[in-house]
């Protein structure tokens, strides 16, 4: 604090000379020690900026995007400063590290391209290849696939509906659209491979008015080995992401296995991402023709979005050159309603470009490890939709039909449920700072509000699984879970927890719009060691919420059962059904689907299991003490209760777990322990356990 203070001292005497590059380089890499990354962002651009040719400039500002998951913008800080520097070291070492990270290969043209999506996320063991393929096996026909959905699910039964099917609904809507976006492409690249594919599409548009429909549609499919575009392709790609939450969506950069790629495609490797900010570039433009170019403003996914694509065509120019804040693209839309634009007339669709557009580019951009970005993105969608709601009445006149789907809260659950699992992802293993919780614990409070008042249909009996599942249920876990997790991680320093859920109100009694007004009695107390009782509660709802057979329904019973016993004061039968909710859960997990249990002999089923054991003679309204910990003087953790002693070496299963989670999280190119030990606050802060 007092290197941050001092340099930026320096900064208010001199900010503008070479000179000072040095210093914003070395506040940077303080503030990246304390954790505000954002902060040490602003301050390490400004040293390129001062001083260009200060390599270490460069680099920094590298190490500080790589902190925050922007990795392609840090793989280009890293070659600006091996341009600079050719001969040192270090600058070659982070090239060489982030290219292994993002996958970069170089193509036959030279162009250089990460397979990060396609390597790390479109593999055999993904669930949504799983998913796909076992329903395909299920259906001959993929265009039958939404017919053969209600006969897959029979709620009568009593069963849940299985993971795979909820899977597999969302993935056909991201089948379809980008089945015919793929299509679409045809229009628009000059390769010989595509010319005889738009010539033929020619000579077929000549035919449309003198064919049927069916026709026309057959004709098409077997010319482009995709189906015809319908116009609202674009809205699919976002209702994928609504149903699954944002979960399970294969990204692929190249050869599709969930979407077939058209022979005529197999020598474009960024077939996927060049079909989607094509989509929005067409948008865009239909925007603009309509609206308007002169004095147009978009966000900056927007604007990216159309630079990309106009980049991989040869071009520059594009319908719209200016991006905004929310607060200004809201002020441009009240000027055009103003001026006599309806929202039939055009509006609508803006509208509709700004808040799904921003959603879709940031959801993509992700996938290719600009996670920060993507973030941003997130954020300025839900501002800019908040904005917009509050100025033209939409929620509470329920106007969805005039003014667009986009603001209906059960489509905007998902882009929170995003946003919220990227600010977590970037936040890694990382205590939460007071501001920074506050923001994460007031996302999930949102998710929860919006999900437990979501009306559920009852005309259509599949119709009404799918509302209760997509916009209910998975949400509800989703928060939840973040909820129990983050309390249990944040146990470590009990003040900080109660300094944010008393800041925020968030087990405020007498309020319906909090976590303590969703959770059951049981939570009434949120002081000493009661704060464990908030979080038991705040498991199980996870847990009840889930698919009975998801690969975290387990889990989330035995972090319920481990707070039971760490809060005491619950009954030892309750104990005894939520240890028996865990077994069960493990036994209707699909193995298939979700692969091996990660978390199976978690420190959370050994603390539940100890106590249990221990009181395995007392009759089920036996009151239980609470589970302690302490640390004895040969350094080891030993879990007690009532002054006895349980467990004399609880370590064990502490490292038996951090071992298991190091060996998933070293195949991820989220992970970043290493980086966040060397140059960040770093990743261990001891116990409870997870």
């Amino acid at each position: 604090e007092t290197a941050i203070e001092k340099y930026r001292d320096s900064i208010s005497i001199d900010g503008t000379s070479k000179n000072s590059a040095k210093v914003y380089s070395n506040l940077a890499a303080a503030l990246c020690k304390i954790a505000k990354y954002d902060d040490a962002h602003e301050a390490a651009k400004m040293s390129p900026k001062v001083d260009p040719t200060w390599a270490k400039g460069h680099w920094r500002l590298g190490v500080v995007l790589e902190l925050q998951k922007d990795f392609l913008s840090a793989f280009i800080c890293y070659e600006n400063a091996v341009e600079h520097a050719p001969g040192e070291a270090i600058f070659q070492k982070a090239v060489k590290k982030i290219s292994e990270r993002l996958g970069i290969k170089v193509l036959a043209n030279g162009y250089r391209v990460s397979t990060l999506p396609y390597e790390c996320i479109s593999s055999h063991i993904n669930p949504s290849y799983i998913a796909w393929n076992r329903l395909k096996k299920e259906s001959n026909d993929l265009q039958d696939l939404e017919k053969a959905f209600p006969k897959r699910f029979d709620p009568s039964s009593g069963e849940d509906i299985k993971s795979y099917q909820w899977i597999s609904q969302g993935l056909h809507q991201w089948y379809s659209a980008m089945g015919a976006m793929l299509g679409e492409l045809a229009t628009v690249l000059n390769h010989p491979d595509v010319l005889p594919v738009k010539s033929q599409l020619d000579a077929l548009s000549a035919l449309k008015e003198t064919i049927s429909e069916f026709e026309f549609d057959a004709r098409y499919r077997y010319i482009t080995e995709c189906p015809p575009c319908s116009g609202f392709e674009f809205q699919s790609f976002l209702n994928a992401l609504t149903h699954l939450s944002g979960e399970h969506i294969p990204f692929e950069s190249g050869g599709g296995k969930l979407v077939p790629s058209p022979g005529w495609l197999k020598w474009y490797l960024p077939q996927q991402f060049t079909a989607t900010t094509m989509t929005l570039f067409l948008h865009t433009v239909w925007c603009t023709e309509t609206l308007g170019k002169g004095d147009m403003i978009v966000s900056d996914a927007i604007l990216e979005s159309q630079a990309t694509f106009l980049c991989n065509f040869g071009q520059t120019e594009g319908p719209v050159d200016k991006a905004g804040t929310p607060e200004e693209v809201m002020a441009y839309c009240k000027k055009k309603l103003h001026e006599g634009v309806t929202w039939d007339g055009g509006m609508r669709k803006f509208v509709s470009l700004l808040y799904r557009g921003t959603v879709l580019y940031g959801f993509f951009i992700r996938n290719f490890g600009r996670v920060a970005e993507s973030l941003k993105a997130f954020k300025w969608a839900r501002k800019f939709i908040d904005f917009a709601d509050a100025e033209w009445r939409v929620t509470a006149e329920k106007s969805y039909d005039e003014k667009g789907s986009c603001f209906r809260k059960s489509f905007q659950i998902t882009v929170l449920s995003m946003e919220l699992s990227t600010a977590r992802t970037i936040r890694c293993d990382r205590l939460p700072t007071l501001e920074v919780a506050e923001y994460e614990f007031n996302l999930a409070q949102e998710i929860i509000n919006i999900a437990r008042n979501e009306k559920v249909p009852d005309d259509n009996v599949y119709q009404s699984w799918m509302v209760d599942v997509a916009f209910r249920r998975k949400p509800l876990a989703h928060a939840c879970k973040y909820l129990a997790g983050t309390m249990n991680e944040m146990m470590v320093n009990p003040k900080l927890l109660l300094d944010v859920i008393n800041k925020i109100g968030m087990a405020e009694v007498g309020r319906d719009d909090n976590l303590y007004s969703f959770l059951d009695e049981t939570a009434t107390q949120t002081s000493g060691g009661n704060l464990n009782s908030l979080i038991a509660e705040t498991y199980k709802h996870a847990a009840m919420n889930q698919l009975d057979d998801d690969t975290e329904t387990t889990i989330l019973w035995w972090g319920y059962a481990a707070h039971m016993a760490r809060a005491g004061a619950y009954k030892i039968g309750d104990l005894r059904l939520a240890i028996n909710s865990a077994y069960d859960a493990s036994q209707k997990r699909d193995a298939e689907l979700f692969g091996p249990e990660p978390w199976k002999g978690s420190t959370f089923q050994m603390q539940a299991m100890i106590l249990a054991r221990h009181f395995s003679d007392k009759r089920d309204d036996f009151v239980l003490p609470p589970l302690e910990f302490s640390r004895r003087p040969d350094g080891s953790l030993a879990l007690f209760a009532e002054g006895q002693v349980l467990s004399m070496n609880f370590d064990r299963f502490m490292r038996s777990e951090s071992k298991r989670a190091k060996k998933i999280n070293k195949h991820s190119y989220l992970d970043n322990s290493e980086l966040e030990n060397e140059h960040g606050a770093g990743t261990d802060y001891g116990f409870p356990p997870r």
